[in-house]
């Protein structure tokens, strides 16, 4: 079947791998995490949590109008990241999380995962951070 060597090509380009004993190995494409941004509480400015809450209602109209692929595009099209610090980074993606984290308490966190990726991806654009889009799927969740 086309799905069998679709998927034959994605795992010989390391793209698709199978989990064994239940757990998700390691993404070798994107750095293990070293902290949670959350770990030091921050609040979020009022602005910035409208920000995030305007992104995601601008995701999920994106998705349910526009294919995937367009959207995955339009993430990659921005700008070339700006040379910024490893503290102005830190600094503009702790303020992302806690705009996110004050958000899901409007809005909830349950089954919007991809709505709430692409808004993260759109508010991260705005403050000049260009975060990796990674898709991870769990056949039997």
């Amino acid at each position: 079947a086309e799905s069998d060597g679709d998927a034959i090509l994605l795992r010989d380009r390391g793209l698709l791998v199978q989990a064994t004993g239940g757990t998700a190995p390691a993404s070798n494409l994107v750095p293990r995490p070293t902290r949670d941004l959350l770990d030091t509480p921050r609040s979020a400015p009022l602005v910035d949590v409208a920000r995030v809450l305007a992104a995601e209602v601008a995701a999920t109209i994106w998705l349910r109008r526009r294919p995937i692929m367009n959207i995955v595009r339009r993430c990659r099209a921005n700008a070339p990241p700006p040379k910024l610090s490893a503290e102005q980074i830190a600094s503009g993606a702790e303020r992302v999380a806690a705009a996110f984290e004050r958000s899901a308490l409007l809005l909830g966190r349950g089954d919007r995962c991809l709505a709430r990726a692409v808004a993260m991806m759109i508010v991260c654009h705005h403050w000049r951070l260009y975060p990796t889009l990674v898709f991870g799927v769990r056949i039997n969740p």
